[in-house]
């Protein structure tokens, strides 16, 4: 416990700093390194990473990706998955014998999981440049916030509650030790956790006269820690079936990035899509 609570000490201060540059590039080199090293854990997990072309063009999608922002998002992003489709039919026709459609679709499928779920965070950041809804940068800031507090304040919350007060196994198969008391107790902890930063935001930080839909920042808390837990199990089933313990060691006491965003994967692009399309968030105060 103590190396886990140093390492995300830690994590938090860099968190802080990059969020602190979030409007410079440094944003987008931080998110192109973690889905190059989260990318590599997984095919190093499930055995992909023999195939050099597959998973070199997962490699170049993922550093790309969070830089679609300055090339044109939605144009960039289709091009990436044209080129890459074509890279894997080449995979799939001249290397039939060690490739197969099994392998594609799933490269194909955490490639893009994960580069896509990452630069939701650049997106986030830039929500005041590409939203019609009046947002400032700090307000994006508090949006890509909300993700952390929601997904790991779940994730905190259901492991002590689950350790004190779990029985009945949630998922006994794929992670024994979840219960449905820790899932019960991570949304309540999500939904506080969030209540209060939304609090905190709107009354100490926030520069503008702005208020905050409460009902709404909860709403989105319980959807993050709802998406966290299955991001969370749908890793844990990939780790189970490997026979693998944890996706690396690159943070002592947690594992590698992907044992600690796990419950990021869903989470961030849900929450982008609901500030970007909704935009609900924030109301006049």
């Amino acid at each position: 416990m103590k190396q886990r609570t140093i390492t995300a000490v830690l994590g938090i201060a860099l968190l802080i700093f990059v969020f602190y540059f979030r409007e410079t590039v440094l944003l987008n080199i931080m998110i192109a390194a973690l889905s190059v090293i989260a990318l590599y854990e997984m095919l190093s997990a499930t055995r992909l990473l023999h195939n050099k072309l597959l998973s070199g063009a997962a490699f170049v999608v993922a550093v790309i990706t969070p830089f679609s922002l300055y090339l044109g998002r939605s144009k960039m992003i289709g091009i990436e998955l044209l080129v890459f489709i074509i890279l894997a039919f080449g995979a799939s026709v001249f290397m039939h014998s060690s490739v197969n459609l099994e392998q594609v679709a799933t490269v194909t499928m955490l490639c893009f999981v994960i580069s896509l779920s990452f630069t939701s965070f650049a997106y986030m950041g830039n929500l005041h440049k590409t939203s019609d809804f009046n947002l400032s940068t700090d307000d994006c800031a508090f949006i890509m916030a909300l993700v952390f507090v929601g997904a790991w304040g779940a994730d905190t919350g259901a492991y002590f509650v689950g350790r004190f007060f779990g029985k009945h196994k949630l998922a006994p198969v794929i992670s024994p030790k979840k219960t449905v008391e820790g899932a019960v107790g991570g949304i309540l902890s999500a939904i506080l956790l969030s209540l209060a930063a939304a609090f905190i935001y709107q009354n100490w930080i926030s520069k503008e006269a702005i208020g905050i839909s409460l009902p709404i920042v909860a709403l989105i808390s319980v959807l993050c820690a709802i998406v966290g837990m299955l991001g969370d199990l749908f890793t844990s089933s990939i780790k189970r079936a490997h026979g693998i313990k944890d996706f690396g060691n690159i943070m002592p006491g947690h594992g590698g990035v992907l044992d600690r965003f796990d419950s990021i994967l869903l989470a961030a692009p849900v929450v982008y899509l609901l500030a970007d399309n909704l935009q609900f968030i924030f109301r006049s105060s």
